[in-house]
């Protein structure tokens, strides 16, 4: 019986996880939105300190959120990398907004994991580079027109 007890102890110290968890695209809902999460090419996460996990659907979500609800000490914001679906950490994130690249809330944002990354895709579809910091600081004056 002790075994028992220390080997379910284990599965659920375990399974409690402090990075981001999968989104099963087509089922989890955006925590911001409510929409339905269905494009691989996008989405976001904060995982707490404490392990709760908030999922996104898009960059400009997960932006609209922290301006609401700064973030806590030992909380990390997580976004997908647009060229392969990898879970990149959001302050080291490039991102590009392009009119070419549309997002699901209609802001043209687009997370990569490095400055380089973006810049091959910007010379493809135009639009402008920025960090995490620029995304925060101009998200609401920003105009799309000026991509």
């Amino acid at each position: 019986m002790k075994e028992l007890f220390l080997t379910l102890c284990c599965l659920a110290f375990l399974s409690c996880s402090s990075g981001p968890q999968p989104i099963a695209y087509g089922t989890d809902g955006c925590h911001y939105c409510k929409m339905t999460i269905v494009d691989n090419k996008f989405g976001a996460e904060i995982v707490t300190r404490k392990g709760k996990i908030f999922k996104f659907d898009a960059v400009e979500c997960l932006v609209n959120y922290s301006k609401q609800n700064p973030k806590q000490d030992g909380d990390t914001y997580y976004v997908i990398n647009y060229l392969n679906g990898e879970w990149i950490v959001a302050e080291g994130a490039a991102y590009l907004r392009s009119k070419k690249i549309p997002s699901p809330m209609g802001q043209y944002i687009a997370s990569f994991s490095a400055r380089e990354a973006a810049k091959d895709i910007q010379n493809e579809n135009e639009g402008v580079i920025q960090t995490w910091n620029e995304l925060i600081d101009n998200f609401e004056i920003t105009k799309i027109e000026n991509f």
